[in-house]
């Protein structure tokens, strides 16, 4: 009797355990079933949703986005007449150029004119908003700034005065363009632009520039940010890339086909052709005789060049001093995968002046003969 009482009780202890694993078993399987379907079902239109608005979006950002449109000179001259007038105001603002413009007999002010009292407040000066050219072009600008008393209280002059440190200007070309000062005049001067604190991109120009101090087919002086002289990483970099200058250029010191000058400056991509004069000026600033002129750049400071190219001509009167084929002179500067035509200069030295010292070889400096 005991021996059937055991028996039977293993055989209920079995069921028991059985059931259990069978019950566990259908509420694992209820409970996946159950998450499964909790989390797929409402996924799949969630995504799709997403999907449907991204497209929606990107449509609306496309056909209806907030860019102030630029379709006439009229509206040019508008967005010219309001940027000078707010000033700091319309940091951020985009504006769009949505049609070729040619300016022949059309008197333009530069857009960006600062206060020479802000001109080195980087955060506020000139144009600070977004410009996208949408690669149209502006044809037959022609600026000319004279030696009134007035005018020389202007920094710069170009289609843009200053591009300000939160400006941008992109995908727009320039085609026989003019940007002239005076005699006397010591503005920067440039075809996009006197003076750029902050970014132009795939941006291409043409025409004739004449200055007398830092004066450059594309910009007249490029500037960011000096505070950290230790960790110079640290500090804020105007930058430039993938731009072409087919410009002839005069001017006295700080001359370039492509830049007069690059203070704290990122350049990449860059090209420039045409031919540049080095001339003797009037101005006691500049003792009269050429100085700091390049093909590319006539000077750089703390400035880093990669993948840049002159195919540029240079025509000196007199002697001169730091004039260089690709450029008058560098300090604390990089000079990456660059290229230079020797064949449309005289010999001189590729660089001038480096740090003080000797640098007919350039000195480990990269750039090489096209």
């Amino acid at each position: 009797m005991k021996k059937i009482a055991t028996h039977s009780f293993d055989l209920l202890k079995r069921s028991y355990k059985s059931f259990r694993a069978i019950s566990f078993l259908l509420i694992a399987v209820i409970t996946c079933v159950g998450i499964v379907g909790c989390t797929y079902s409402p996924l799949k239109p969630k995504e799709k949703n997403n999907a449907k608005s991204s497209e929606l979006q990107q449509k609306e950002v496309k056909d209806n986005d907030l860019s102030i449109k630029i379709n006439t000179i009229q509206d040019l001259i508008k967005m010219v007449n309001d940027v000078n007038k707010k000033g700091a105001k319309h940091i951020g603002q985009a504006y769009s150029l949505n049609a070729d413009l040619d300016l022949k007999g059309v008197d333009l002010s530069p857009i960006g004119q600062s206060d020479p009292i802000v001109i080195n407040d980087v955060a506020t000066s000139g144009f600070n908003g977004i410009f996208d050219g949408r690669n149209h072009t502006i044809s037959n600008l022609n600026i000319f700034i004279n030696d009134n008393p007035q005018t020389q209280q202007i920094t710069g002059a170009g289609l843009f005065a200053i591009i300000g440190k939160h400006g941008v200007v992109k995908n727009l070309n320039l085609k026989n363009c003019v940007v002239k000062t005076g005699k006397t005049n010591e503005m920067n001067v440039g075809l996009l632009a006197g003076v750029c604190y902050g970014e132009i991109l795939n941006c291409n120009v043409s025409g004739t520039v004449s200055g007398q101090v830092t004066a450059g087919g594309l910009v007249g002086e490029v500037g960011g940010e000096l505070a950290d002289y230790e960790n110079i990483d640290n500090n804020f970099k105007a930058h430039i890339k993938n731009c072409v200058a087919e410009t002839d250029v005069s001017g006295t010191a700080g001359v370039g086909g492509m830049f007069g000058s690059v203070y704290m400056g990122l350049i990449e991509d860059c090209t420039v052709s045409g031919t540049v004069f080095a001339t003797k000026s009037e101005l006691e600033v500049v003792s009269g005789t050429p100085y700091r002129v390049g093909g590319f750049t006539g000077f750089g400071y703390y400035a880093d060049f990669n993948c840049c190219e002159s195919d540029t001509a240079l025509k000196i009167d007199g002697k001169g001093n730091c004039i260089g084929v690709f450029a008058g002179g560098v300090s604390k500067s990089k000079v990456a995968n660059c290229k230079y035509n020797s064949d449309k200069v005289e010999k001189r030295n590729i660089i001038d002046f480096i740090d003080d010292r000797d640098v007919s070889n350039c000195n480990g400096y990269d750039i090489k003969a096209k």
